[in-house]
């Protein structure tokens, strides 16, 4: 009934349509595997495991009312109401203000030292800061490195927050 050239027609598109199916099944597989990973900062041991916790969580800081969500192995962390950016490292927060400051990149220096980029919610200012993780005391500190200072918005005011904050894990 078919005519050879559409029979020859109809056998490309159906090795093409199985080809690009194939190709779409293994892709798949393969990000599936790659993103169950998670890097540690050393070799499998179980104090490779508990570092792997250092760099995931929630922070605070009581006095300003401040919290840094963030995972920073996975950066896997979706901003509520912001939900169109994807999933980022993180990002800081405060209790009294719905505004946060997304974590545009992150990237673990050591089981010490992190570093991240921030951008207000608005994208008009950035900076860079470090956090650092003191294991003794089980406190980190984040420090600003360069570019805007750090504010928050209470009563309707901005707050800016210091160079150097101190956080708890919560």
């Amino acid at each position: 009934m078919f005519n050879l050239f559409t029979q020859t027609i109809f056998h490309k598109w159906v090795r093409t349509s199985l080809l690009a199916f194939v190709l779409f099944v293994c892709s798949g597989a393969a990000w599936a595997q790659s993103s169950n990973a998670e890097p540690a900062l050393g070799s499998k041991d179980s104090t490779a495991q508990s570092d792997s916790a250092i760099w995931k969580g929630e922070l605070v800081n009581d006095e300003y009312q401040v919290f840094i969500r963030m995972n920073l192995y996975a950066q896997d962390i979706s901003v509520p109401g912001q939900e169109i950016y994807g999933e980022l490292p993180g990002y800081f927060g405060s209790k009294r203000s719905p505004l946060v400051w997304p974590f545009t990149s992150a990237s673990v220096q050591s089981e010490k030292k992190a570093t991240v980029h921030l951008v207000n919610d608005y994208g008009s200012e950035d900076l860079f800061c470090t956090l650092v993780y003191d294991k003794e005391k089980q406190t980190y500190l984040l420090h600003k490195e360069k570019g805007s200072t750090l504010k928050i918005v209470v009563n309707r005011k901005y707050v800016k927050i210091p160079q150097d904050l101190p956080l708890r894990k919560k």
